[in-house]
């Protein structure tokens, strides 16, 4: 018991408990990447060379698209400007993987990173689309053939 009339000690505040941070969430399951998109352009751009692909126009300007033999996968690549876009489809047209890239987005360094591989990926992939869909080969010998024979 404290004596009357006697000063009362300072008593500091208790001490918080001691709070943990909540748990971060589990990671997400890996999510398509422009890893994922730089394999698929390159094993499409082989197997279009090797002529197992066909390529068609799209419903946009600079489009093209192509089906897995099967159908189950479609594949579009598109440049238009300076934004080059590819994507992959499942067989009810969802969208499975879409990478943009824009010239601004991909820094031409010495070092290419991930979105630059993309973005000339890309480009190269749809010029290669474009030539095939609009058979470009064979209406320039076509064009040539003409001309001489006038």
């Amino acid at each position: 018991m404290i004596p009357e009339g006697a000063p009362l000690a300072r008593m500091s505040p208790p001490p918080e408990p001691h709070r943990q941070d909540p748990l971060p969430p589990p990671p997400l399951p890996d999510a398509p990447s422009s890893q994922h998109a730089l394999k698929l352009i390159g094993q499409l751009k082989i197997k279009t060379e090797q002529g197992k692909l066909i390529w068609t126009t799209g419903f946009e300007d600079g489009q093209f698209k192509t089906l897995s033999p099967r159908g189950e996968l479609a594949f579009v690549v598109q440049v238009k400007g300076d934004v080059r876009k590819f994507l992959m489809l499942d067989e009810r047209q969802e969208v499975i993987l879409e990478e943009t890239v824009t010239d601004d987005g991909a820094v031409h360094e010495q070092i290419l990173s991930p979105k630059d591989m993309l973005y000339d990926a890309i480009g190269k992939l749809q010029a290669l689309a474009r030539i095939r869909a609009l058979q470009v080969n064979e209406k320039l010998e076509k064009a040539e053939k003409l001309l001489a024979a006038i």
